[in-house]
């Protein structure tokens, strides 16, 4: 169902609305991580009920390192927060 490198936002837990990347998927859990609270080398393990896809594919080169991790994560949170302030109110 999900595969590794998607983006998913957390909807429970100390993380919550956190994005996340997938670094592995188990039958009823995902491991995540977001390259600084949790590394690619120690990833969070989280019920699937817990989160959201944010329909996005990270590539492959921003799951290598943490800091090419953070660094995705953060230019795809900037674009997301820009489109929601330039769309309007209805």
């Amino acid at each position: 169902m999900y595969q590794k490198g998607e983006l998913v936002r957390s909807l429970r837990g100390r993380d919550k609305d956190g994005l996340l990347a997938i670094v592995d998927e188990e039958e009823n859990a995902v491991w995540l991580a977001d390259g600084k609270r949790r590394r690619l080398g120690s990833p969070k393990r989280k019920n699937k009920r817990h989160i959201q896809p944010a329909g996005t594919v990270l590539p492959v080169t921003a799951m290598t390192t943490d800091r090419a991790l953070r660094r995705a994560i953060r230019q795809l949170a900037e674009c997301g927060t820009a489109r929601e302030k330039s769309a309007p109110d209805t």
